[in-house]
């Protein structure tokens, strides 16, 4: 095995704090107190000949602190596995042995310093709380080496060190590896029985939901890893396409696998002064495999945060992909380490510290430097730091990087209160902020006190300096006392064509200062700017190693700070989000105003500024319930997560109830709702979203019953209710009626004083019953065996012809016929085809059959989740058509139509599409029902039975559909021999009217009470 990197973690931890500033700066830094308490527990580790291996002296002899059950010592040189592992002299000898046993909470597990061991460290059981289970070491010398091998192990169980299903574990200075040849890297990946084969990790922790038992535990507590020096991971230099660009291994991972399920996750995970070095592909990862949605929309619904994270004081060094890549967490912290080289065998998606789908991280005193060259240029990514997407409250403060060539800060969008401030960014490469996107922000962004030190003739402010409104939009982007410091001159690629395009950007008491003294072209606006030399002490020096022998920034951060002459100071502007210290750690703020920069000179009155009080949602994050939901990922608690991105669907649109657990008695006076609204697209395919409730009440609970005190009729995209103050810890929201299944992005409860409220809203006037004409009538009575013909009643003339394979049967609920399509699921071509007349192109119609639909599990030739009752058009072509859906859910509908767009030409195809699976939505199998569709130019609505299921807005000006000259077919997409999506079942009493009828109509309809004239 290679030592000398253990002699060099051995250095790291034994000298000096990877981060360290003189005294006098004042900043926090890496626990000075480290050093001596690893010498202490190395010199205790010694052992003392004579332990009897009992908790009490044991633990003292071996530098185990608090060890509450039995201490098992492990021997590679001297022990045996017929030993009884409970003394140095009694030690184990192999990892089969460990691995064979099942420890008890507080149990110890003790590797002798110097020995190897080959293979996977595996132990069973778990602690409890107070009672953790330890592996450490004991005696001198190098740390004990687990050498995974690169042995093939299944997916996810590929750790050299490995827990399952286990919490309450401490892993301390081991050495781990994981590889079968050091001189050669692995490239490509390799698949077995659909998964990869040749995976790797150093320690790896999983959370499997399947082998969770019933009523067993769902949370992994306590996980913790400290002082390891974990190196040469070989994985393959890819993440594997068949997991959607997201396979998590390298270093030390941890995530979730196995079936969706709620509230199963991890909390409480330390990782802190570990050595990880030339690892494959991550250094430090988390995630949730169970989720199903690109962004992971489940993760707040479910409850799958993964909650208190610590990652501190680690030294990453030569990482194949990023450094540390924090996904899925909640209330984390990520700070003091030193990444040094990332991306050196990956040209794709990564940056080298930054979150992905978290909420409430702050990244603070981390040290990044040594960044790829080039990626693809398709992606935001490369950067030292990324504001990745989606996340709420991630705040990048204090932290140092350098020579990272592709830039500084990504930026992707689709997140909330995003914050960096007082960071230094020297020689950041191409880019100070490059932008991916998944979409626009839903709050503001603060990019306040940072330094930018690069050279304008290669360095641009973004990746996008020609339309930088397309990424800062909607929301505004705050740009507040930052130091832009071009140490050549500005090229006119530097900044924007002009200062008006920088979309929704807001600059302001900015230094933007050439040391050429040539100012650049195009800056943004900014009222209070200053051009002229900032009066660092001496800034933009390259760092040198400190006395541990790492480059570091404390050897060169003292040259950012402001000499007296500075015009820096007082000459910023305060915010809240300029928090409470600077760079340095001095606080906040002395003087007339803030200074610009990153550090506050402590000259003049210390001010303490009164901010507003903050207004803050106090359903965030709470729990909620729900009467009825539908299929993933459309679980309740999208309701409270934070994200207008994410929803809750019911599974009906019946009177129905949600419920805000606000954990504790709250004063609150006004509630924001929002249902989930998409916007039409003006081509292509849209799965349309639109206003579905109607009316509603809001309750709060007082101990004993359920008190009514807001009612209103429509959300739309949001509805702002304010109120008289309510002080309760419950509240409810009943819809009492809804057009189709709601969905609701987002419910906000506030206390605030200045809250603006929108009028509750009335329901709208019904219609006057339209005059409408029949089109076209198919009793399907008059159909005859040895004829292809199918008459139409109505006397408009328009008889269709039907399939062979098409079959007349006696329909006894009738007492007439009825037609029978697929012959039992063995004839995809069963159609009836109307021939294409003006009558059929309609923009105003309703359309109604009877319909007894085979088992929706029917295995049929062309079965694949689609059968057609009707279309006019072939799919993806459809002018309207109406379409079964043979799982979530089934008996479901998806009823693609295509638009017209004002000048007559195909506009965007909108598909109406009924949410599962549990929906009752549902036309069932097995017994006939009424299906009815119908659309007036302005909505489209589905009928089942004669009751409203759904009732799609479509245009308030009235929209045309899109006409073409195809036949109307019945059960059918083509008169093919093969056909497309078929469908399976009988069909009968076939009405195709000249307009749209009322709700009431339909009811009558359906009870066999309305009439037309033929």
């Amino acid at each position: 095995m290679k030592k000398t990197g253990y002699l060099f973690l051995s250095m790291l931890m034994a000298l000096t704090p990877l981060w360290s500033i003189s005294a006098s700066s004042g900043s926090a830094a890496y626990s000075a107190a480290y050093a001596a308490e690893t010498a202490a527990v190395e010199t205790a580790a010694a052992g003392t000949p004579g332990s009897t291996g009992t908790a009490s002296s044991a633990s003292a002899s071996a530098g185990i602190p608090d060890v509450k059950g039995t201490i098992y010592y492990v021997d590679s040189a001297a022990g045996s596995d017929a030993n009884t592992g409970t003394s140095p002299d009694q030690a184990w000898k192999s990892l089969d042995k460990i691995n064979a046993t099942t420890f008890s909470p507080g149990d110890a597990l003790l590797f002798k310093s110097g020995g190897v061991w080959n293979g996977q460290l595996w132990p069973k059981g778990s602690g409890t709380e107070g009672a953790p289970i330890l592996i450490d070491r004991y005696g001198e010398g190098d740390l004990p080496v687990i050498n995974g091998g690169g042995v093939e192990r299944p997916y996810h169980q590929t750790g050299a060190v490995f827990l399952q299903n286990q919490e309450y574990w401490e892993i301390r200075h081991l050495e781990v590896t994981n590889d079968d040849d050091f001189d050669t890297d692995l490239v490509a990946t390799t698949y077995k029985n659909g998964e990869p084969s040749n995976i790797r990790d150093g320690i790896l922790v999983v959370l499997d939901t399947d082998k969770v038992p019933d009523g067993g535990n769902s949370v992994m507590h306590h996980i913790y890893i400290s002082d390891c020096y974990i190196h040469d991971v070989d994985s393959p230099d890819e993440w594997p396409n068949e997991y959607k660009n997201a396979s998590f291994n390298g270093g030390i991972m941890f995530y979730v696998i196995g079936s969706l399920k709620p509230n199963m996750t991890f909390d409480d995970v330390r990782i802190e002064r570990n050595f990880i070095k030339h690892v494959d592909l991550l250094g430090i990862a988390n995630f949730n495999y169970t989720t199903k949605t690109d962004f992971q929309d489940e993760i707040g619904g479910y409850g799958l945060w993964q909650t208190n994270i610590y990652i501190g004081h680690n030294y990453l060094q030569d990482i194949a992909q990023g450094g540390i890549d924090l996904c899925d967490a909640k209330d984390a912290v990520v700070e003091y380490n030193v990444l040094d080289g990332w991306m050196k065998r990956y040209n794709a998606q990564a940056a080298g510290i930054y979150p992905w789908k978290s909420w409430n991280v702050v990244f603070q005193n981390n040290e990044v430097y040594g960044g790829p060259t080039t990626t693809d240029a398709t992606n935001g990514d490369g950067t030292a730091f990324d504001f990745d997407s989606p996340n709420i409250n991630i705040v990048y403060q204090y932290n140092y990087t350098h020579d990272n060539p592709m830039g500084w800060m990504s930026y992707l969008g689709r997140s909330a209160n995003n914050i960096a401030r007082y960071n230094i960014s020297d020689d950041d490469g191409e880019y100070l902020i490059k932008f991916g996107w998944f979409g626009p922000d839903s709050s503001p962004a603060y990019f306040l006190n940072n330094v930018f030190i690069y050279d304008g003739q290669k360095t641009a402010f973004t990746n996008r300096n020609d339309d930088i409104g397309a990424y800062f939009n909607q929301v505004p982007y705050y740009f507040y006392n930052n130091v832009f410091y071009d140490k050549t001159g500005p090229s006119p690629s530097t900044w924007a064509a002009s200062p008006d395009d920088y979309g929704t950007g807001k600059f302001s008491h900015n230094v933007f200062y050439s040391a050429n003294g040539f100012t650049a072209t195009g800056l943004p606006e900014d009222p209070h700017k200053i051009t002229a030399d900032p009066g660092f002490v001496n800034p933009g020096q390259a760092p040198s190693a400190g006395p541990n022998g790492v480059l570091s920034g404390a050897t060169v951060w003292d040259g950012y700070k402001l000499q007296e002459s500075s015009p820096l100071v007082d000459a910023g502007i305060y915010v809240p989000q300029l928090g409470d210290k600077d760079f340095y750690g001095n606080p906040l703020y002395y003087g007339e105003a803030p200074d610009i920069g990153i550090q506050e000179v402590q000259q003049g009155d210390r001010v303490t500024p009164e901010n507003p009080p903050e207004i803050v949602n106090l359903a965030l994050g709470k729990k909620v319930t729900t009467d009825f939901t539908s299929t993933t990922p459309y679980a309740a608690g999208s309701i409270t997560d934070g994200l207008p991105s994410t929803y809750w669907t019911s599974s009906t649109n019946k009177e129905q109830s949600i419920t805000i657990d606000l954990g504790e008695e709250s004063t609150f006076n006004s509630i924001k709702a929002e249902e989930y609204v998409t916007t039409p697209p003006e081509t292509g395919n849209y799965r349309p979203f639109q206003p579905a409730v109607g009316s509603y009440s809001y309750d709060y609970w007082n101990g004993t019953d359920w008190v009514s005190f807001y009612e209103g009729y429509g959300i739309g995209a949001s509805h702002t209710a304010v109120f008289e103050p309510v002080t309760a810890s419950q509240i409810r929201m009943t819809l009492h009626q809804a057009a189709n299944a709601p969905s609701l992005a987002e419910i906000a409860v506030y206390n605030d004083p200045g809250a603006k409220g929108d009028p509750a809203g009335t329901a709208p006037e019904q219609p006057e019953p339209a005059q409408v004409d029949v089109v076209a009538h198919y009793t399907f009575d008059n159909v005859r065996s040895n004829s292809s013909e199918v008459k139409d009643s109505s006397g408009s003339g328009l008889n269709a012809t039907k399939s062979a394979s098409v079959d007349i049967i006696n329909n006894d609920s009738y007492k007439g016929r009825a037609l029978r399509f697929g012959n039992n699921g063995s004839a995809p071509d069963s159609y009836i085809s109307i021939p294409d007349s003006e009558q059929l192109k309609r923009s105003s119609y309703t359309i109604s059959m009877w319909v007894k639909p085979d088992d929706y599990g029917l295995s049929a030739p062309a079965a694949n989740g689609a059968e057609v009752l009707y279309s006019k058009g072939d799919n993806a072509n459809e002018m309207y058509s109406a379409t079964l859906l043979t799982d979530a859910p089934a008996g479901g509908f998806q009823n693609p139509f295509i638009l017209a767009d004002q000048d007559g030409t195909k506009g965007a195809r909108w598909y109406p599409t009924t949410l599962g699976p549990s929906s009752d939505l549902t036309v069932p199998a097995g017994k006939w029902s009424q299906v009815v569709q119908s659309y007036d130019r302005h909505t489209y609505k589905i009928y089942i039975n004669g009751e409203l299921v759904m009732s799609m807005p479509v245009s308030k000006e009235g929209a045309d559909l899109f006409a073409n000259n195809k036949p109307l077919l019945l059960g059918n997409q083509s008169t093919a021999a093969e056909g497309k999506n078929p469908y399976y079942g009988l069909m009968d009493e076939v009405l195709i009217l000249s307009g749209a009828l009322t709700d009431e109509q339909v009811t009558q309809l359906y009870n066999g009470k309305l009439k037309f004239n033929h």
